[in-house]
């Protein structure tokens, strides 16, 4: 089975570390959500107020555009997310990522890759480096 980043060695994630990861998510998301609200209220009355000559925002009108400009432009068809934005990571590059040392498997062109890269790689970029050289002279 697929040991997540943060699992203990049993491979079982552990419930405080589950805990805090919500924790620190939701205190995250409210910061964020705070201080972009203060960013756009900024931006508008720096900005909008001026070049436009329109009324000033409070903090809370900023929230909300900001609420309602997320509505608009991070959905798609139906309600749904847009996938390019939040496509999930393939098991062996996440576990390629997480366990340290540990090169991701299965892949039919990653051998070919590696040996190119060995034989071929180096060899290109030491002639792309002497190149760069002759040419700054």
């Amino acid at each position: 089975m697929f040991k997540h980043c943060g699992s203990n060695k049993s491979g079982r994630v552990s419930v405080p570390r589950v805990i805090a990861a919500v924790i620190g998510g939701i205190s995250l998301a409210v910061v964020l959500a705070l201080g972009l609200g203060w960013v756009i209220m900024f931006l508008w009355n720096n900005t909008l107020t001026v070049i436009f000559h329109i009324s000033p925002i409070t903090y809370w009108q900023a929230v909300g555009l900001f609420i309602l400009a997320k509505l608009f432009f991070s959905l798609g068809h139906h309600g749904q997310p847009h996938d390019h934005a939040h496509k999930k990571v393939d098991e062996k590059w996440h576990r390629w990522l997480c366990v340290k040392g540990e090169e991701p498997t299965g892949l039919p062109e990653e051998g070919a890759f590696l040996q190119y890269w060995q034989e071929e790689g180096r060899l290109a970029y030491e002639a792309y480096v002497e190149r760069t050289k002759q040419n700054k002279e």
